[in-house]
């Protein structure tokens, strides 16, 4: 008893002592306290959790940054306040229980089905950490800047197109009137030659309708699309046109005074004033429409078009120019003064002065000056060509003559060569010499004889061609 009493020990109202508590013993309110802690892994108290937290509200949007610096998903906002919270308690270790192994399953992602370490299609990455959505406008801008380059350049290419056409187009149609129109000053000559010795008002029917000709291609250039380049060029085109046709139509009305003024020189000034008006239309159209019309070109770089050449432009063509002074001017008088006399019956009979006609005079080689002969000549292998003198023989001036040289050998079916020039005009009773060129070695055969023949064109009323041609035997030697 005495061992008893000296255990306990009378202490308070108990009257007793109590005993000492053994090593692993836990206060009774300590398991209690352990039992219902807030375990961050039980589901008792998640459960709990989430009802006390009310209705959801829509989390902020997942760019996806923290599974770049995590490699895993996203907590969410549950578990991270659990995850603060057991930060705060220093981490608790040694709790066992029975909550402990009832974990909360993990909730599904928002993003689904994303794929180990993100990459789906709302806020994923690729490999070089871009975002795909940024990755997917960046490619929609891209194919829309080709798409505007290459359509850009269909247009371009469209419009070039257009361009090359339309300026084709433009000087073809231009390069045909002017051409026409220059057609009409030998047509004009030949009219106030008077190879038929007609009368003042035939003749002025003759001139008004080249007159109205000429109105007509004015018109015909008035009805044109230039490109915008070469407005001012079609200007000038339709000025030098006007001014065709307005000579035209001067001199048609100025005729009846031509023949019957009795004052030559006062006859010839009134053609000369009106010549004038040609040759101020062919310098327009050759300085302010054609010179404009190829710079234009070139600097468009258009090819395979090109505006006519200024000589097949011109109205008075090679010499036909110089009837535009006086002298040259008063050699159109006369024929148009000559005329048929009437008879009593009124019709035309031939009366003297009206004879049409021009004549082969001679024929040298070129460059040795060599006179060829009817009976045979030896010619040097240098031989580039041959003069020809004409002489004229009517009484009236002929204008665009032509002259051809022809070289035959016998075994051979067609010609070694034909070479031909053109007299631009030629006055009553006067000669002109021409020359012929163009011939070269590859035209001849040497040793061989050959045969040239030589023909001067018959001009209007001409009625006698006889001398106009000559056969001349020649060959051609080495020496």
């Amino acid at each position: 008893m005495a061992d008893e009493d000296d255990r306990l020990e009378y202490e308070g109202d108990t009257g007793r002592r109590p005993l000492p508590p053994a090593d692993d013993a836990r206060n009774e309110f300590d398991l209690a306290d352990e039992m219902f802690e807030d375990d961050p892994d039980s589901v008792f108290f998640e459960e709990y959790e989430d009802v006390d937290a009310g209705d959801d509200r829509p989390e902020p949007e997942d760019f996806g940054f923290d599974e770049i610096a995590r490699g895993e998903e996203p907590l969410t906002a549950a578990e991270r306040r659990r995850q603060e919270r057991q930060r705060g308690r220093g981490g608790r270790g040694g709790r066992g229980g029975v909550t402990r192994g009832l974990r909360a399953p993990k909730r599904r992602s928002r993003s689904g089905g994303r794929g180990g370490g993100g990459g789906g299609s709302r806020g994923g990455t690729n490999s070089l950490g871009i975002d795909n959505r940024t990755m997917r406008l960046g490619l929609g801008v891209l194919f829309a800047v080709v798409l505007i380059a290459v359509l850009a350049l269909v247009v371009r290419d469209c419009r070039r197109d257009a361009q090359i056409d339309a300026y084709k187009q433009y000087v073809n149609n231009a390069a045909q009137v002017s051409e026409e129109s220059a057609k009409q000053g030998p047509q004009l000559l030949t009219v106030l030659n008077n190879g038929k010795a007609q009368g003042v008002a035939a003749l002025q029917q003759r001139v008004e309708a080249l007159a109205n000709q000429a109105q007509a291609l004015q018109d015909r250039a008035a009805g044109l699309s230039p490109p915008g380049k070469l407005s001012s060029a079609n200007d000038a085109l339709l000025l030098g046109l006007q001014y065709r046709t307005t000579g035209l139509r001067s001199l048609q009305g100025a005729l009846p005074e031509i023949v019957s003024q009795s004052d030559t020189a006062q006859a010839a000034n009134l053609i000369k004033q009106n010549m004038k008006m040609f040759t101020a239309s062919d310098v327009i159209v050759e300085t302010s429409f054609i010179e404009p019309t190829s710079q234009a070109l070139r600097d468009e770089g258009i090819q395979n078009v090109a505006p006519p050449d200024p000589d097949s432009a011109k109205f008075l063509r090679g010499s036909n120019d110089r009837y535009a002074t006086d002298q040259f001017a008063k050699l159109l008088v006369a024929p148009l003064r000559r005329q048929r006399p009437s008879t009593s019956s009124g019709s035309n009979s031939s009366g003297g002065g009206d004879v049409h006609g021009t004549n082969l005079v001679s024929v040298t080689a070129l460059p040795s000056g060599t006179l060829l002969s009817s009976s045979g000549t030896d010619l040097a292998t240098d031989t580039e060509g041959f003069r020809v003198v004409v002489h004229n023989g009517g009484d009236f001036v002929e204008n665009n003559i032509n002259v051809t040289a022809t070289l035959t050998y016998p075994d051979q079916s067609e010609p070694a060569a034909s070479l031909t020039a053109t007299i631009d005009t030629i006055d009553a009773s006067k000669d002109v010499s021409i020359d012929v060129k163009g011939l070269t070695t590859d035209n001849l055969t040497f040793g061989t004889q050959g045969t040239l023949q030589v023909t001067v064109a018959t001009v209007t009323g001409e009625e006698n061609g006889n001398n106009n041609s000559a056969r001349y035997p020649v060959k051609f030697v080495l020496g």
